[in-house]
């Protein structure tokens, strides 16, 4: 039997999908379009067996959805090529369980579940390539590169597509990681802690309590402040949380290497 089209949800109610239970696989190799598989554990969730599940790949107005079936009988379709996408930069994934009565009426299908803003584990890069919370995008902008904030997502950067044809060279290139990333490390800390005055937590899931918890746990800095606003809307421990991004920058390019790499680039180029 053909399974109905669900084009509208009810967001009522629903449920939160932990991101341990969802773990998504990426493989890509030249000799075809990357494909993508994965691992959806809804046990804990006392979700009716019947439930309709579906995998979602999106990168801003691009989404594809795929139809996983149901809770008592996860099937992924035939074809899970991520054909839409031209690059897999800036891709992440969603996984909604819906409930499969409402499917089959004219009325808007109730998600019964979610989970969203998955990375994907992607298998086919190099050992050693470091994992990153910023993902390059392919841009039509006339800058070389931008820094972009869109609707509460997760920042990525805009990378000009016609003066970069190898988003992932440029990323790993000794001019891109010493010279781009520190200030766009601080641009988005400052964006987290003095524009959102964003407050960590150990329960948040958030894109910015990832930043956070990778300054604190895989650099090493301290916790981050608490931002206090003032009666006026001032923030009034600035000065602490400058003091803290700069640690975080500082310690990102130690252990990174990073005037290292910087000069090594600039004395191979024979530079005065």
């Amino acid at each position: 039997m053909r399974r109905p089209v669900i084009k509208r949800f009810n967001y009522t109610g629903r449920k939160t999908i932990l991101p341990v239970d969802v773990q998504i696989v990426v493989a890509n190799n030249a000799a075809a379009e990357p494909s993508v598989d994965a691992e959806i554990n809804l046990e804990r969730y006392g979700l009716p067996p019947d439930s309709l599940i579906y995998l979602e790949a999106y990168r801003q107005s691009t989404l594809m959805r795929f139809d996983w079936g149901t809770i008592a009988r996860q099937k992924a379709p035939a074809n899970c090529t991520l054909a839409d996408f031209g690059s897999l930069a800036g891709v992440r994934f969603r996984v909604k369980v819906v409930e499969f009565s409402a499917a089959r009426t004219a009325q808007p299908a109730r998600l019964l579940a979610i989970a969203d803003q998955i990375a994907a584990i992607m298998p086919h890069l190099p050992p050693g390539a470091p994992a990153s919370l910023l993902d390059l995008v392919p841009a039509d902008i006339h800058e070389v590169w931008r820094l972009e904030f869109e609707d509460g997502s997760e920042p990525y950067l805009a990378v000009n597509q016609e003066l970069v044809s190898n988003l992932a060279s440029f990323g790993r290139s000794d001019q891109f990681v010493s010279m781009i990333l520190p200030q766009v490390l601080r641009s988005i800390l400052e964006r987290i802690l003095v524009v959102e005055r964003f407050e960590s937590s150990a329960d948040s899931s958030d894109w910015q309590q990832l930043w956070l918890d990778m300054a604190h746990l895989s650099l090493g800095a301290g916790s981050a402040p608490r931002p206090i606003s003032s009666s006026g809307g001032e923030l009034e421990n600035l000065l602490e949380v400058d003091e803290w991004i700069d640690e975080v920058a500082d310690r990102f390019v130690d252990q990174c290497h990073l005037r290292t790499r910087f000069s090594q680039w600039w004395d191979d180029g024979d530079n005065p």
